[in-house]
């Protein structure tokens, strides 16, 4: 029963944000510190990379849903 409403929570885009920000928090640190880029190349890097990321997050739950018949994304 935990499992199901874990697996609905984990399709919503509001975590898929969530996740796109650690990323883009994480690759940020890894660029700037540990392979010593700029301060603006690692920024800029970091948030085009993670918006990447978030867009094939999205992109790839929703179509899946599209499959399944049970996206909110066209029924408007």
């Amino acid at each position: 029963m935990y499992y199901i409403y874990i697996l609905k929570m984990l399709n919503d885009p509001l975590v898929h944000l969530l996740h796109s920000i650690i990323v883009g928090l994480l690759l940020y640190i890894v660029f700037r510190y540990i392979m010593s880029f700029t301060e603006h190349s690692s920024r800029v890097s970091s948030i085009i990379i993670a918006a990447f990321f978030l867009v094939y997050l999205i992109l790839f739950y929703e179509i899946k849903d599209i499959i399944k018949g049970r996206s909110n994304l066209l029924k408007n």
